[in-house]
C-alpha cells in the first residue's frame, strides 16, 4: 500500500470490495496511528453500513466512534467550565484548535480525537487568568528552571495547565506563534473577525482556523500527527470555499507574513487530495518542491508499508526546520544542546537523575 492508496481509501474513492485482508490490516494501523479511526467512519459512512467493513475492523470503527462521541461530550463541557474562569475575571477568549472545530460543528470535526484544549487570549490577560486557575481547581505542570524560562520569555503560551477534578488539560496561547520567532500574526484582525456562536462559546473564523491549523502543521517541530492537520485543512478548506474565494485565505496568510507557507500548503494539499483549483504559486519552485517532498514523506507514520528510506532524513530536515521557524539560531543550537545533554543524562543514570 502506498500513501495515495491510502487516502483513496480514507477519502472512499477506493472500491472497498478489492481490498485485501493485508490491506485492510494496513489501512487500520495507519488509521489508528494518525487518530483517524473514528473519523474514517464518518467520511465513509462506515458507522450506517456494517457490509462494507470486515467485521473485525467494524468493531474498532464502533469502538473509535464510542470514545470520539465521549470525548465531544467531555470537551464541551469543559470549555463550559473554562468560559465561566474567563468570565468571573472579566477577559475574552477564543478556542482553537480541536475544541474550535468541536464547538464550530466543522465538517472536520466529526469523529476527532483531542489530547488537550486550547485557548488564545490577550496578553494582559495572561496574569489574572493563570492566578485564576491556580486557585480554582487548576494545577500547571511542574517545571525546571530552564523550561520555565522557555514558556514565560520566548513561546507563545503558558505551561500547560491540568483540572485536578477531570484531568481535562488546557493551554493558553497569547499569539500564535512564539514572539521570538520574528513572525508577526495580526492578533488585532484574528480578533476583529472573531465568530460568536449560538452557544456563547468564541472561536476564529475560517480564515484564522486554517490558518492557525496550517502554522501547527508547517512551522512546529513535530508533525506525528501532520497528516490529520492536513486533512483538517483540506475539510475547512472545502467548507470555506463554499461560500468564499481562495484570494481571501491568500490575504489572511500574506497580512501575516506567510506567503511562502500558504503556497506550500497547496502544493501540499494539492499532492495528497488532487486539489487543482487554487491560486498559482508565486514562490520559489525549487525550494516549495523541496518542502513539498520532506513534508510528504513526514507527515504519514513511519510504518514499513508506507515508509521510504529517505522518511528518517525528511523527519530530521521538517525537525529541525520547525525549530529554526520558532527562535534565532543561535537559541535554538542552545536549546538543541540542553535537551540532548539531559535526553543523555536520564539514559545513562536514569528517569529520575533530576529530581
Amino acid at each position: 500500500m502506498d500513501k495515495q492508496q491510502f487516502i483513496d481509501i480514507l477519502l472512499k474513492r477506493s472500491n472497498f470490495s478489492t481490498l485485501s485482508p493485508q490491506e485492510w490490516d494496513t489501512t487500520l494501523r495507519i488509521l489508528r496511528r494518525t487518530d483517524l479511526v473514528s473519523t474514517f467512519g464518518y467520511i465513509t459512512g462506515a458507522y450506517n453500513s456494517e457490509e462494507i467493513l470486515p467485521k473485525y475492523f467494524q468493531r474498532h470503527v464502533r469502538a473509535a466512534q464510542v470514545f470520539s462521541d465521549a470525548q465531544t461530550r467531555q470537551v464541551l463541557s469543559a470549555c463550559a467550565l473554562i468560559t465561566n474562569a474567563a468570565n468571573n475575571i472579566g477577559i475574552d477568549l477564543l478556542f482553537l484548535k480541536g475544541a474550535a472545530y468541536s464547538l464550530g460543528q466543522t465538517t472536520n470535526s466529526r469523529g476527532r480525537l483531542f489530547s488537550d484544549i486550547d485557548i488564545l487570549v490577550k496578553p494582559e490577560a495572561l496574569a489574572p487568568l493563570e492566578t485564576y486557575l491556580k486557585a480554582n481547581g487548576w494545577a500547571s505542570k511542574e517545571l525546571n528552571d530552564y523550561d520555565n524560562k522557555y514558556y514565560r520569555e520566548w513561546s507563545h503560551e503558558l505551561p500547560p495547565f491540568t483540572h485536578l477534578a477531570t484531568g481535562v488539560s488546557l493551554d493558553i496561547h497569547h499569539t500564535l506563534l512564539p514572539p521570538i520567532s520574528g513572525y508577526q500574526v495580526d492578533l488585532d484582525d484574528l480578533w476583529k473577525n472573531k465568530v460568536t456562536l449560538e452557544s456563547g462559546f468564541s472561536i476564529p473564523n475560517h480564515p484564522y482556523l486554517i490558518l492557525h491549523s496550517a502554522i501547527h502543521l508547517l512551522l512546529n517541530e513535530d508533525v506525528e500527527k501532520g497528516f490529520r492537520d492536513l486533512l483538517d485543512i483540506h475539510f475547512l478548506l472545502i467548507e470555506f470555499l463554499s461560500n468564499s474565494n481562495i484570494e481571501e485565505l491568500n490575504s489572511v496568510f500574506y497580512r501575516s507574513g506567510f506567503e511562502f507557507e500558504f503556497n506550500l500548503l497547496v502544493t501540499l494539499l494539492n499532492e495528497c487530495f488532487g486539489r487543482n483549483h487554487f491560486i498559482e504559486h508565486k514562490a520559489d519552485s525549487s525550494k516549495l518542491d523541496f518542502w513539498k517532498r520532506a513534508y510528504y514523506k513526514s507527515i504519514f507514520p513511519a510504518i514499513p508499508e508506507l515508509d521510504d528510506k529517505s522518511h528518517s532524513v525528511s523527519r530530521l530536515l521538517v525537525y529541525t526546520n520547525g525549530h529554526l521557524n520558532k527562535m534565532p539560531l543561535g537559541l535554538f543550537l542552545k536549546h538543541i544542546s540542553y535537551k540532548a545533554s539531559r535526553s543523555l543524562a536520564k539514559k545513562l543514570f536514569g528517569e529520575f537523575v533530576f529530581k
